[in-house]
């Protein structure tokens, strides 16, 4: 991440420590938090008895005038299994939330589900406003820039999907569901949340019924500079991180309506199609 994102990447407390990541040894891991090794060297003073200290909160240092975009990809599914999806909508939003770039793709192969009830899309509108994938593209493309921090909700699924090319397209990536996870120590483990429930409790996002690519990469924005705004003041940063831990959850779109039109929706606990998760 060239310095943007910084923390000890030790494993939490009560933990056995995991196999030591090779690459991290060697400063070239890629996967950051989301690593199933260990990113704590064997002589780190952390290191106690094969356990190791819960990792400190990660701290945001972005130098003034890099690029800070935050993207979103709607898809549309075109098999029933969850990994069968086509992009339908892109947008792209800057580091004030100012949408830069939104569109729709006109599809090339027929469409099973518009999956209304998440993406808020019809056939009409891609129809009727969507554009060639190649030609939405380049518009996006020229929006962007190799020195460019892309931020998201599971934003590695976005840029998959674009097909966009770390050094090319951009610089690094921060995945807004590594940021906003909390250590629970009822349970020893980390808790991930959906990013309406961290809408919810640290910006104050109602209940939405639908879902749409510029909402939520505004919001995904938002709730980056929400946490930039608090992550040197570790007793408001402990604060938020218990009041997301401790307050209803609000579950994902996927957990609510696992089958939509007969296609899987791609929860790992209710999956229906047998598809593998990647």
């Amino acid at each position: 991440m060239s310095g943007q994102i910084s923390n000890s990447n030790s494993t939490p407390l009560g933990r056995p420590t995991p196999k030591p990541c090779a690459f991290f040894a060697q400063g070239t891991c890629r996967n950051g938090n989301e690593c199933r090794f260990s990113h704590v060297t064997a002589d780190s003073p952390q290191v106690q008895q094969g356990y190791v200290a819960a990792p400190p909160p990660i701290i945001i240092n972005i130098p003034p005038g890099q690029p800070i975009f935050s993207i979103d990809v709607e898809c549309v599914a075109t098999g029933v299994q969850h990994n069968a999806r086509s992009v339908a909508q892109v947008a792209l939003v800057d580091e004030w939330s100012r949408p830069v770039f939104n569109t729709y793709i006109k599809q090339d192969m027929p469409v099973l589900s518009h999956i209304y009830e998440l993406t808020g899309l019809t056939k009409e509108i891609l129809d009727q406003h969507g554009l060639p994938l190649a030609e939405a593209m380049a518009y996006l493309r020229s929006h962007l820039s190799p020195n460019a921090i892309l931020v998201g909700q599971s934003i590695q699924k976005d840029v998959q999907w674009l097909q966009l090319a770390e050094g090319v397209d951009y610089h690094s990536l921060i995945d807004l569901s590594g940021l906003f996870r909390v250590w629970n120590p009822a349970r020893n483990e980390y808790t991930n949340f959906s990013q309406d429930h961290c809408a919810k409790v640290w910006i104050g996002v109602g209940d939405r019924t639908q879902h749409n690519a510029i909402t939520d990469a505004a919001i995904s924005m938002s709730l980056f500079n929400a946490y930039r705004t608090v992550q040197w003041d570790s007793g408001r940063l402990m604060e938020m991180q218990m009041a997301t831990l401790n307050a209803p959850r609000v579950p994902g779109f996927s957990a609510l309506f696992p089958v939509i039109d007969g296609c899987c929706m791609g929860n790992r606990k209710k999956c229906t199609c047998g598809a593998p998760f990647h």
